[in-house]
């Protein structure tokens, strides 16, 4: 009786031990939950792609939508600086409209009720229209910037453009209009735009002697075989600002986009490098249509705008208000209405 005694004692104490050493397990050993982190990734911003031959074909597919203007410059002399961000352009899978009225279709610009034929240059991913014939009184240039192909008109200081563009350039007053395509409806902050001198800064301190004071008038016939003796001199406006034509000839550099082979070079007004040139072009009336603009490659828009050579005793015009007694230069051509756009020969 007594060994049974003892041995339930033993048994019970054994079972109280293994439940106490259960009961230590799981209290040293409790489930922990698992702690899940999400990571937010933010949704990429979707990329617009300029499809550069298609816009060349005149498919405008990749371009459609309204599109913003962000920036204007233009010839601050005459208009007094930049103006007021109002206009759009409006972008179907075949034209481009600028304020509801058509601005190119396929290879045709509209300007009013003209039309001219663009030729399309791609550079550097860049692709630029110029208009076939540069010897108009009003010249265009429409040129189509993907994202980061250009610092011209960058978004920031900090380089290159991050939205697509379309630079609008014309030649009455120098106008540019850049437009920035709409990403989820947002745009790109104001760009800052690089301008080059105008026609109206003064010339640098070294000058050449005037050595066509006397002469009766401009020499249109030599000037039209690249002769431009008789531009050579000071020519200065009414607010006394200064063109100064050097007896210099500069030939047109391989890449360069201008439609003229020489142009007489202009002191004081480089471009990058490149020296500002008077070009020959058609006479009719009496008067030459010149220009004037840079040899530069680097251009993308039109380099030339248009420059009317006047010899004294030629009227443009009933309600041509220039001194026509003497030679003239007029900045422009002949729509120009400002007697700041009329140098005269000293």
């Amino acid at each position: 009786m007594k060994k049974i005694v003892i041995g339930m004692v033993g048994l019970l104490t054994l079972l109280t031990l293994s439940a106490c050493g259960q009961g230590h397990q799981k209290a040293s050993n409790p489930s922990q939950p698992t702690s899940s982190k999400k990571t937010m990734k933010k949704a990429a911003t979707p990329k617009v792609t300029m499809d550069l031959a298609q816009i060349k074909a005149g498919n405008y597919k990749s371009l459609k939508g309204t599109w913003t203007e962000i920036s204007t410059t233009d010839n601050e002399r005459i208009s007094g600086g930049k103006q007021s961000l109002t206009d759009t352009l409006t972008i179907s899978n075949h034209v481009i409209s600028n304020n509801g009225k058509p601005l190119l279709q396929g290879d045709i610009l509209f300007d009013q009720d003209e039309q001219h034929q663009v030729i399309f240059k791609t550079n550097n991913n860049v692709l630029t229209g110029t208009l076939a014939d540069q010897n108009v009184p009003i010249n265009w240039s429409v040129t189509f910037y993907p994202v980061g192909t250009t610092s011209q008109y960058q978004a920031d200081s900090k380089g290159k453009n991050t939205k697509n563009l379309i630079v609008v350039w014309t030649s009455n007053n120098s106008y540019t209009q850049v437009f920035a395509q709409a990403v989820n409806g947002k745009h790109s902050t104001k760009p800052t735009t690089k301008q080059s001198d105008s026609s109206s800064q003064a010339a640098s301190s070294q000058q050449p002697t005037d050595k066509t004071a006397g002469q009766s008038a401009i020499d249109l016939s030599q000037i039209g075989a690249n002769n431009f003796a008789s531009l050579v001199g000071t020519w200065k406006n009414t607010a006394g600002q200064t063109i100064v034509v050097t007896d210099q000839v500069a030939t047109k550099p391989a890449g360069s986009s201008a439609t003229f082979d020489k142009g007489a070079v202009v002191s004081g007004q480089d471009h990058d490098g490149y020296p500002t040139v008077i070009a020959s072009g058609s006479v009719s009336d009496g008067y030459m249509n010149g220009s004037m603009g840079s040899f530069d490659p680097n251009i993308k828009t039109s380099p030339f705008q248009p420059l009317a050579i006047v010899p004294k005793g030629v009227q443009l015009s009933a309600g041509d208000h220039s001194d026509s007694s003497k030679d003239r230069l007029i900045v422009g051509g002949i729509q120009s209405t400002s007697s700041d756009d009329v140098y005269y020969h000293q």
